[in-house]
């Protein structure tokens, strides 16, 4: 007999990423979803990237500040997910004085990167 379970609590759904910009449609290939686990420490940050694909964080500890080539920003604080830039240049820092913790879900294509570095 199937258990059904006892609770389900949406935490996002999005069709555009943090600063409105909408998510690109998916391309053809062979689908290949990636989870990371990122940890920056206090004052670290992530080279400025880029991803060609939807990805979505989720801070599981500390801050993130994700910053866009124009300097506009936005911090997300432990339990709030992230839309990243879709195909945008940006960096993420840590702002805060714990380290952070981001879990990192990406939607790309086997085989092609979903996180490219200047």
């Amino acid at each position: 007999m199937p258990v059904q379970p006892t609770g389900s609590l949406e935490v996002a759904r999005a069709s555009a990423s943090w600063d409105g910009s909408p998510l690109p449609p998916y391309p053809g290939g062979q689908p290949e979803v990636r989870v990371n686990r990122i940890t920056v420490p206090p004052g670290g940050s992530v080279p400025r990237h880029k991803h060609p694909y939807t990805t979505v964080g989720v801070v599981l500890a500390g801050r993130l500040a994700v910053i866009r080539d124009d300097g506009s920003f936005r911090v997300f604080s432990e339990g709030e997910v992230v839309v990243e830039l879709p195909d945008r240049w940006h960096r993420g820092k840590n702002p805060g004085s714990e380290p952070l913790e981001l879990l990192e879900l990406h939607a790309g294509i086997a085989g092609e990167p979903v996180t490219i570095y200047e």
